[in-house]
């Protein structure tokens, strides 16, 4: 695999024949990191993957520097998803101190046995914060991972690995994070339109605490939105002035379920921006 991935210099997309030859420096560079990518499922060396997450990383800002579409760009993007992908389920399997590993995966790496998890991600060159993030995105079954990557791409959107890293810490929390072990793999009779309703499942049940709350809100709104009109052409400046303020408030409240709608939103479905 050759060791340099081009260089862009500055925000703005070159011209002339130099972009021609940086587009094919690219996209030459993204057909070997596919080529490497096509073996990560059997790749237990967690600094090799690292390398090449650095790499395909490194694409994707090239490809947004160029100009080179978003087609481009997931692509690249993709391949960062599946690494991490990988590399959170290396390291989710590795012991936080010396001793008895209680996984039943291959991880061919010997220098697992004497050393913490912590100096293992620091050979690779990880935080434990990327480790983290990764076993997020790891939490999440292949199937669920490509399905939405599938429908990202599909839609025309830019691809980007912070949905599914929120998506991930959710499933974490919850306890559903994805357990590769024997006794998981006898248990996933469940089809993938199963696990789906399982997350809708929960979303619901957000969505049931929000939906009273919301109706609250706007019952009281209701009440008077009609006549607001006539009624504040008789109000003094200060009474205007209070009820502008009041309607700030509400208008602030709104923002917040705003906000929380789109939580669950992401909950549900990892690809919602």
């Amino acid at each position: 695999m050759p060791e340099s991935t081009p260089k862009v210099n500055g925000p703005s997309r070159p011209n002339g024949s130099l972009a021609v030859s940086q587009l094919a420096a690219l996209e030459r560079q993204i057909a070997i990191i596919n080529e490497a990518c096509s073996q990560i499922a059997t790749c237990d060396d967690i600094g090799e993957l690292k390398a090449l997450d650095d790499r395909a990383a490194v694409l994707k800002v090239a490809a947004k520097r160029l100009d080179a579409g978003v087609a481009l760009q997931n692509e690249a993007t993709e391949k960062t998803l599946w690494v991490r992908h990988r590399m959170g389920e290396l390291s989710r399997a590795i012991p936080k101190s010396p001793g008895k590993r209680t996984d039943k995966g291959p991880i061919r790496d010997a220098r697992i046995g004497p050393q913490t998890k912590k100096e293992v991600l620091q050979d690779a060159g990880l935080s434990e914060d990327e480790a983290e993030r990764n076993e997020a995105i790891a939490a999440i079954e292949p199937e669920v991972l490509t399905a939405a990557i599938e429908e990202v791409k599909a839609s025309g959107r830019e691809l980007a690995s912070e949905p599914f890293v929120k998506a991930g810490m959710r499933l974490k929390g919850s306890g559903k994070a994805t357990d590769t072990s024997p006794g998981r793999k006898r248990k996933r009779k469940a089809t993938a339109a199963e696990t789906q309703e399982e997350k809708l499942a929960r979303g619901a049940v957000n969505w049931s605490h929000i939906y009273d709350e919301f109706l609250i809100v706007t019952g009281s709104i209701a009440r008077i939105e009609g006549g607001i009109g006539k009624i504040a052409l008789r109000w003094d400046a200060a009474t205007l002035q209070r009820v502008i303020k009041t309607c700030e408030l509400i208008a602030t409240e709104f923002a917040g379920y705003h906000a929380r709608l789109k939580e669950v939103q992401r909950e549900v479905d990892p690809t919602a921006v």
